[in-house]
């Protein structure tokens, strides 16, 4: 089961999966999250750099 994220947390998951050889396993536990989330993030990441992980669902929050 996945959480919501940050978009500062969606570019460190990123990073550190990459960092780790796309270790999907491992960044689920370590950031608690799910393997889909895990390699969306990932994959957006290598795809369109950090703006591809930011969420356009809904209102944006303040500061994002």
């Amino acid at each position: 089961m996945g959480r919501k994220t940050s978009k500062k947390e969606r570019i460190e998951i990123a990073q550190f999966c990459l960092n780790h050889n796309k270790d999907y396993g491992l960044t689920m536990e370590m950031y608690k999250i799910s393997y889909q989330q895990a390699w969306s993030y990932t994959r957006k990441y290598e795809e369109k750099g950090i703006s591809g992980l930011v969420d356009r669902r809904g209102r944006p929050k303040k500061g994002e």
